[in-house]
């Protein structure tokens, strides 16, 4: 047996037809992470999903979603019982590497839902680096303390609003956290909220809610863009989501942001939310430009 060599390890896209074994690999392996609410049919779809096999036998699977044109985020990473996390991982990861990069995506991201010790090991032996944390906020929704800008224009966002939407977003929150077009196309019609700030005629910020069970609401998302910054625009967009969402009967109201994001922690705190103390570090790693720089 000691004289017996193994098997190469193939690493290849996934197909349709691999996502029963992806998906029992995913609930069984001793090495398994899955997160950001990432669907396997969704991806195979849309994003990538790449398999690693040896002898025929189902080694490992890592799935990414392209959520803005220059950054995909790690959504499912598994080593199945048996195989080698250190000749599986890292060539899945090298895999994800020469996909992307033709793409012309810079940057690939983690982000640590589980606190998995094994997986950080893993990203940080390929180069990635712990970059911020996402931490966690929740308020009563009861009135808001303002309305404010009244010239603010607020109206439902549609489907030809979401290419303006698309490029506020990413001016708002820059190469790594902005959302691409398709994720808008996505959720539109499906949120419970989608609401977009008009200022002079020029888009001036958005933001866009879910509802949960238990009378509990999630803003996945409050931007204004940086020329309208200043302007009470988050302000004004704050308040109608608080009074929608009471009038829907939610009583709780919950979002997430950045650690170093003080300016926008200054707002949400003006609305009454306090931290939970929900914190999700969030690694990454440069694939193309210069090293550091985001």
């Amino acid at each position: 047996m000691g004289g017996e060599i193994s098997e190469p390890l193939l690493v290849r896209e996934a197909t349709v037809a691999d996502l029963p074994a992806v998906e029992r690999l995913l609930e069984g392996a001793g090495y398994a992470y899955r997160g950001l609410g990432g669907a396997l049919r969704e991806a195979l779809r849309e994003d990538l999903v790449l398999t690693a096999w040896r002898a025929g036998v189902l080694a490992g699977s890592v799935g990414i979603h392209r959520q803005g044109p220059e950054v995909a985020w790690i959504y499912a990473l598994a080593v199945a019982e048996g195989a080698s996390l250190k000749a599986v991982g890292p060539a899945l990861l090298a895999g994800l590497e020469a996909h992307l990069k033709p793409l012309g995506v810079a940057y690939l991201a983690y982000m640590d839902e589980g606190d998995l010790a094994w997986l950080r090991r893993l990203l940080g032996q390929a180069g990635f680096a712990r970059h911020t944390r996402v931490v966690g906020f929740e308020a009563r929704a009861g009135p808001p303390p303002a309305w404010g800008n009244p010239e603010v224009e607020v109206r439902p966002a549609g489907p030809s609003d979401l290419p303006d939407i698309a490029r506020l977003d990413q001016a708002a929150f820059g190469p790594l956290w902005g959302y691409g077009e398709h994720v808008f196309r996505s959720v539109l019609g499906t949120a419970a909220l989608f609401l977009l700030a008009g200022w002079r005629g020029e888009v001036a910020g958005y933001i866009l809610c879910t509802l949960h069970p238990e009378r509990w609401a999630h803003i996945v998302r409050l931007a204004v863009a940086p020329a309208h910054q200043g302007r009470q625009v988050g302000v004004r967009l704050l308040a109608e989501a608080f009074t929608d969402l009471r009038a829907r009967g939610v009583e709780w109201i919950s979002l997430n942001t950045q650690e170093e994001n003080r300016r926008s922690q200054r707002l949400y705190r003006w609305f009454g939310f306090r931290p939970t103390g929900e914190k999700v570090e969030v690694w990454v790693k440069r694939l193309l430009g210069i090293v550091g720089s985001w």
